[in-house]
């Protein structure tokens, strides 16, 4: 574009002289009209010997050189010269700089042309036509007939680098009664062109570069086949896909005839819930967040709207493939096994599913007992456990006073109860689950003195009191203890053994260690002496053994109530005749010689109530129900 500048220098009259002068004869000269132009952009490279900025002067005959200035901001970028035709210019250094040519006669009057030196070009080496939407297929372009899609080339350089510098020119050079191409590469399938094909080039402008590309016409879907899952996840018998959060389900469409172009349009209902991907024909579902409603996918040719098939998705916490709260645990001789059930509950409490993924409304129990020589276990109660290498707060014990006395405490008993050292269910390896046991013993709760009353003083050090006093100033078995022991021994600091296998250990330790066996742990002690069908677990040693198995304490018996406690009871009921429902012993020791005893009323569907109910610890008589971690 041309900048046109112009100034009027009207007529130069004499003025008449003051009165007391004579005036000379007026006359009138006229000096110039002027007007300059030019480009308003110029660029050249860096290794430009010269380069011209052409530069129009009006009136004709005005001399640019007499009448004219040239200057340049910022003045580092090239070196300017005034000639009659225009302005000399000479390359410094790659940059961008304002040249203005003026009119010496008057500053307001000028032209301006921004000029750019960049870097020597470097030349094209290669183009490529991008293949990578979903209308390619072996490097060939399908389109349906009247279809049209927009193409893409990328020019690199001879530094095999991605360029912008050259222009690219398209044409069809097969079959121009087939398709038509624009000059920006948009291509297009004719009409009634279908089983046909042509082919398109693209080109760098003045160069033998070139990359051509096959466009085959296909025609639009007519039909479409059912969906083949590929993956875990497939319909159940009412259709439906239920799968996990965060896992995904892969299937394959297919539209008729095989033909016809094979693009859809995947349509999710929500995607806050379900995510879906396209790869050939593969579509892949991801479940993005758990929700109790529906998510319909619809699978849609792109070039034919009524072609479509709609697929109803649940997407859950759990699914039929998860070891649950309810399944039996086996020990088959050398491994644990779990075994399915019947139901999981894998959303909200009101929705169930069974082993063919099929969702129900209740905890209907429908599963059956193992048979075959192997030994039945328990009943899984929950796999949310502890993650922590120092499993349960056993590192508390390492801060026992005097380290020597505690030594067989802490060796013996505990330093191996690690979630590392935890077998773990062996069909199902990533899998760690607190197991309830399959029957209950009935036993009077004879419970040790209160921690406090033993280790009050602190030189009753001797005798049986000795393992007592070493976990004085460190643990407490209720909150009610820690609370009291607190302000009573300031300088220690009491914590709250919440873990029920932390808590049995110890209780195993001082029923072993009691000088008169009336004072044991009855609970404890029938739990750790009979309970002997599975292998020596937890610190087993030498000169110690434990089976793993223990009276559950807070830890536990709260994590058991944020499952499904319907569905244990039913799986434990099934074959056993035992019920969930009633006082159970824990390990917590409240306040004043009294013992915590769990209350559980399970009814309905489900209805779970926890009553802590504290009792006498002497001559107490309630069950006990062993757990165990695996």
């Amino acid at each position: 574009m041309k900048k046109l500048f112009y100034i009027a220098l009207a007529a130069l009259m004499m003025l008449p002289a003051a009165s007391c002068k004579k005036a000379p004869q007026p006359t009138n000269e006229v000096l110039y009209i002027l007007d300059l132009s030019c480009d308003a952009s110029y660029s050249l490279a860096l290794s430009s010997t010269n380069g011209f900025l052409p530069v129009q002067v009006t009136p004709q005959g005005a001399s640019l050189t007499k009448l004219g200035r040239v200057s340049c901001s910022p003045d580092d970028v090239i070196e300017c010269v005034l000639s009659e035709q225009g302005i000399g210019i000479t390359p410094k250094k790659i940059g961008s700089t304002t040249l203005t040519v003026w009119f010496s006669g008057d500053e307001n009057v000028k032209a301006t042309c921004e000029v750019t030196v960049s870097k020597d070009p470097i030349l094209p080496a290669s183009v490529s036509i991008t293949k990578t939407d979903s209308h390619f297929s072996g490097g060939i372009l399908n389109l349906a007939a009247g279809e049209s899609l927009q193409l893409e080339a990328k020019v690199k350089n001879v530094n095999d680098e991605l360029t912008t510098d050259y222009p690219v020119v398209w044409s069809v050079t097969e079959g121009e009664d087939v398709i038509s191409i624009t000059e920006s590469g948009k291509v297009t399938a004719k009409s009634g062109a279908s089983g046909d094909s042509g082919k398109v080039k693209v080109e760098v402008q003045g160069y033998p570069i070139a990359d051509v590309l096959t466009v085959k016409v296909l025609q639009a879907p007519t039909g479409m086949g059912g969906f083949t899952f590929t993956g875990n996840y497939s319909p159940n018998g009412n259709g439906e896909v239920i799968m996990k959060k965060g896992k995904t389900c892969p299937f394959m469409f297919s539209f008729t005839p095989s033909t016809a172009i094979q693009v859809p349009d995947v349509i999710v209902s929500d995607e806050s819930i379900l995510s879906a991907s396209v790869s050939g024909k593969t579509i892949t579902l991801t479940g993005v967040k758990s929700s109790t409603s529906p998510v319909t996918v619809t699978v849609r040719s792109h070039y034919n709207s009524s072609v479509s098939k709609t697929l109803t998705v649940y997407v859950f916490d759990y699914d039929k493939f998860d070891v649950k709260p309810g399944d039996y645990v086996y020990w088959n001789g050398s491994q644990f096994l779990s075994k399915d059930c019947g139901l999981r509950q894998v959303a909200a409490t009101s929705i169930y599913v069974d082993a063919s993924g099929n969702r129900k409304s209740s905890p209907t129990f429908t599963g059956t007992t193992q048979s075959g020589g192997y030994n039945y276990i328990g009943v899984i109660a929950s796999t949310s456990i502890p993650n922590d290498d120092d499993f349960m707060g056993c590192g508390y014990l390492s801060q026992c006073r005097d380290k020597t006395k505690a030594a067989e405490l802490y060796a013996s008993y505990v330093r191996n109860f690690r979630k590392s050292n935890l077998m773990g269910l062996s069909n199902s390896p990533s899998t760690h689950a607190l197991v309830i046991r399959k029957d209950q013993s009935t036993e009077k709760m004879h419970w040790q003195d209160n921690i406090e009353e033993i280790a009050s003083s602190e030189d009753q050090q001797s005798g049986t009191n000795i393992y007592q006093y070493q976990l004085f100033g460190i643990l407490a078995f209720s909150q009610e203890q820690a609370t009291e022991l607190n302000p009573r021994f300031p300088k220690y600091n009491y914590t709250y053994c919440l873990s029920g296998v932390v808590a049995h250990l110890l209780q195993v330790f001082y029923s072993d260690h009691v000088n008169n066996s009336s004072y044991a742990v009855r609970p404890v002690k029938y739990i750790d002496s009979n309970y002997t069908d599975v292998p020596k677990l937890y610190g087993a040693t030498s000169s110690r053994t434990t089976t793993g198995w223990f009276l559950p304490g807070d830890l536990e018996w709260s994590g058991i109530i944020q499952w499904n406690l319907p569905l244990i009871k039913a799986s434990l009921d099934n074959g056993y005749s035992t019920a969930l429902s009633g006082e159970y012993w824990s390990t917590c020791e409240a306040r004043y010689g009294r013992t915590t005893v769990f209350q559980f009323t399970v009814s309905g569907s489900p209805v779970i109530a926890r009553t802590d109910v504290y009792k006498e610890r002497d001559n107490y008589k309630s069950y006990a129900r062993a757990v165990l971690y695996l």
